[in-house]
């Protein structure tokens, strides 16, 4: 009875493994087909093949991009912005990297330009939010740390951050996006043994300084005339 169980289980996990492959496969084929037609100058082509995918569950940030570009030859730039906006979020925060830049090289001119314009404002939009919701969480943290300290009791509890615009973590720069903000550099901190270490040598040096004080030599006597 145990094994039947066993061989059950497996087999579900391989059934949903194959599905979850075989949808990822569809999707990438309806990104690839609307941007063939995209270079092929089959617009609306490009969008059914792209939109397909979007509605399909896709979260590859260049369905969007691409989308966003056919929207703004369609005369249609308030949506295009939309794309591109879901695009970049999508980039940095969905949590799996995709070959942006290399997939953007054949975009050239006004395009580019324009995407691009989109692409920097919703980066720096996300960055600015997280920033501020880590300078929120901070003070409530401090607030609490000097309540305790107070003696006020409890601790009193700390509201939820609300989470940013897209689930997941920010996704390592592309390496072949020349737009690509570059990472975040890692922040120094001093070790608890590295600050024992300094505050040892602060003391030995104050310590020498008071014994060179007190061991310096007297200061010679005045000489003293002899009476007439």
């Amino acid at each position: 009875m145990a094994g039947k169980t066993l061989w059950t289980a497996t087999a579900l996990l391989v059934l949903v493994a194959t599905a979850g492959y075989s949808q990822d496969a569809m999707l990438e084929e309806l990104y690839g087909r609307g941007v063939h037609a995209f270079f092929s100058g089959n617009q609306t082509e490009a969008f059914n093949s792209l939109n397909s995918a979007i509605k399909s569950g896709s979260r590859d940030p260049r369905a969007f991009y691409y989308r966003g570009l056919v929207l703004n030859r369609f005369g249609r730039p308030t949506e295009a912005a939309d794309d591109f906006k879901k695009g970049a979020e999508l980039e940095m925060l969905g949590g799996e990297p995709y070959p942006v830049g290399r997939s953007l090289e054949r975009i050239q001119g006004g395009e580019r330009v324009n995407l691009e314009t989109h692409r920097r404002a919703a980066r720096l939009a996300i960055h600015n939010s997280m920033s501020a919701q880590e300078r929120v969480r901070y003070e409530q943290v401090k607030r609490t740390e000097a309540e305790l300290l107070r003696g006020g009791g409890a601790a009193p509890v700390v509201p939820a951050i609300p989470a940013p615009p897209a689930v997941g973590v920010p996704s390592r720069p592309d390496a072949s996006d020349p737009f690509a903000a570059p990472p975040a550099a890692p922040s120094r901190r001093l070790s608890s043994s590295t600050l024992h270490h300094h505050s040892r040598e602060h003391t030995c040096s104050r310590r020498t300084a008071n014994s060179l004080r007190n061991t310096s030599p007297p200061a010679p006597e005045a000489s003293v005339p002899p009476a007439n």
